[in-house]
């Protein structure tokens, strides 16, 4: 539909309309917002999906359960939750007037929403992407004296490069598309 419409403004109309203050601050949000998701994404997600892959731990399973629920959950249910959580009498809204920052209807509150749907995409897809590899490289380097943070650097990151692409594109996609 944007696109038809587009194609039926034309070309400068269409200039002229972006061009407006009100759309260059909203691309301008949007931008930043999927720039913050894309580099907490690639970090937490990655992370989690080493917890999710590589630990026997009982954070484990809360790990896999969080990536769960944001992809089991419609959008406008994760919207009321949040309401409810940091709205004017939340359950969290004593810490978070307590901490001075205001989080809902706020920017802070866009990061922290579009978190909680896009984390799942990059966990998922770096955790897929670990299991199929296995930890034989891995465990090969450590025996030749490879330290933890020189397997992850060396081994597993390189490994795991394209999911985290992935991941962090559907991050873009359902971040933008929010």
């Amino acid at each position: 539909a944007l696109l038809i419409e587009s194609a039926e403004l034309g070309p400068n109309e269409l200039v002229r309309a972006l061009s407006q203050p009100g759309a260059l601050e909203a691309l301008k949000m949007s931008s930043l917002l999927v720039g913050i998701a894309a580099v907490v994404n690639a970090v937490i997600g990655t992370f989690g999906a080493i917890v999710m892959t590589r630990s026997r731990s009982p954070i484990r399973s809360l790990v896999s359960a969080l990536a769960d629920l944001p992809l089991a959950i419609s959008p406008v249910m994760i919207g009321l939750a949040f309401i409810l959580l940091l709205g004017r009498d939340g359950w969290l809204t004593p810490l978070i007037d307590a901490l001075g920052i205001s989080v809902l209807f706020s920017f802070g509150g866009l990061v922290l929403a579009t978190l909680f749907v896009t984390l799942p995409y990059t966990i998922r897809e770096v955790a897929y992407l670990l299991e199929e590899l296995g930890t034989s490289e891995e465990e090969a380097a450590s025996t030749l004296g490879a330290t933890p943070s020189q397997v992850f650097f060396h081994v597993t990151l390189p490994n795991i490069r394209p999911a985290i692409a992935h991941g962090l594109v559907m991050t873009a996609a359902r971040g933008l598309g929010e």
